[in-house]
């Protein structure tokens, strides 16, 4: 899938967990030269760039990634699957999001009205569920300010977003705004499907891991809408 598509997957998810709906997504580097951002969300008159990455929450940048990639492909040549685990370790899963907020803030940007930076953990993606797995409830939110308020104030940032796709809690969300500390949300619990720890091994992300998750998207914001129309009830 190419990286566009992706990232606006993963932004797509975000509006509806905010509730809101843009009247349209744009590439912003699909001319020539960088934005600074990978996806710009339109509201009216109002262009939001948004900055995407996923959350590594190995101890090296890209090594645990690495490894539960070359895990899947092994289970998937063997036709099984693997096990694997997230980071547990409190200390070690705000270090990750301060390296992650440390390296975005230094890139620069123009042409946006607002400027936005979304992370995100539990990413239902080949190669990913474990690697970006963040334990919410473990992940303290004064322990999110010391490290990543003093970054974000130097920044041009005027929101920032924790969003677990997948995980122990349902939908949880960080969020952060200019001269604010940092918040978070769940949402009420619904109906569950698989947690992270059973996607690893679905079958149909072993065979089909890019057509896997564009299905994925698609059925969490499905999810989403019918829970929004419920509530407006």
């Amino acid at each position: 899938m190419a990286s566009f598509e992706k990232e606006r997957g993963r932004v797509e998810l975000l509006m509806r967990r905010l509730g809101r709906t843009p009247d349209e997504y744009r590439d912003p580097n699909a001319g020539a030269g960088e934005s600074g951002a990978d996806v710009v969300v339109v509201f009216g008159n109002r262009r939001i760039g948004i900055q995407v990455t996923d959350l590594d929450m190995g101890n090296t940048p890209g090594a645990a990634r690495r490894a539960e990639t070359g895990l899947a492909r092994n289970a998937a040549d063997r036709g099984s699957t693997y096990l694997t685990w997230g980071q547990n370790d409190p200390a070690k899963m705000v270090d990750a999001v301060g390296r992650s907020v440390t390296r975005k803030a230094r890139m620069p940007f123009a042409g946006f009205d607002e400027f936005w930076l979304l992370m995100c953990a539990g990413v239902p993606e080949f190669g990913a569920i474990g690697a970006t797995a963040v334990m919410t409830p473990w992940l303290s939110l004064a322990a999110l300010d010391a490290a990543t308020l003093p970054p974000l104030e130097r920044s041009k940032y005027t929101r920032a977003f924790i969003h677990a796709v997948l995980g122990v809690e349902e939908q949880a969300l960080y969020e952060w705004q200019r001269a604010g500390n940092w918040s978070k949300s769940t949402l009420p619990p619904v109906q569950r499907g698989p947690d992270v720890w059973e996607y690893k091994n679905d079958p149909e992300l072993l065979r089909d891991p890019e057509g896997w998750f564009r299905r994925e998207v698609k059925r969490v914001l499905a999810e989403l809408r019918s829970t929004s129309s419920g509530a407006s009830e």
